[in-house]
């Protein structure tokens, strides 16, 4: 079994010095969640994709689609995370175990969301993300 895309993107954004998952300070990393502390989080949510197809005997190919949600305290950090974040992911080939993304690529640019109910700025950004998988 292949990990949900979100895994595999909190991976290479924690490996790429963005954050730290579950933190309960800094920059937190979570998936499928936004706790209410700390306040600088990055959230990463599983969003709708297209039906896997089979590629060849033993491998499928899907396109998936997730998005990044940026919180911080400060208008100008969170907005200055996501563009760290976009900088990493934008154009990204990526392989995690037998997984092999072809293309990660944004879908539209840095949009500012709002704010919280506790003042702290949101700032959202989606992608698609063409990923093969090699099944048994």
């Amino acid at each position: 079994m292949s990990n949900p895309v979100s895994v595999d993107i909190k991976d290479k954004l924690v490996a790429s010095g963005l954050g730290t998952f579950a933190a309960t300070t800094g920059w937190a990393i979570y998936v499928g969640s936004r706790p209410e502390a700390p306040d600088d989080v990055i959230s990463i949510y599983d969003t709708q994709g297209t039906n896997m197809n089979p590629l060849a005997k033993g491998v499928e190919i899907g396109k998936y689609t997730f998005q990044i949600q940026v919180r911080a305290g400060s208008y100008v950090n969170a907005h200055d995370k996501i563009e760290a974040i976009e900088a990493v992911l934008d154009r990204l080939k990526l392989t995690v175990g037998s997984t092999y993304y072809s293309a990660i690529n944004r879908v539209k640019l840095i949009a500012f969301s709002g704010y919280d109910a506790d003042n702290r700025a949101i700032w959202v950004q989606d992608y698609t993300a063409i990923r093969q998988i090699d099944t048994p």
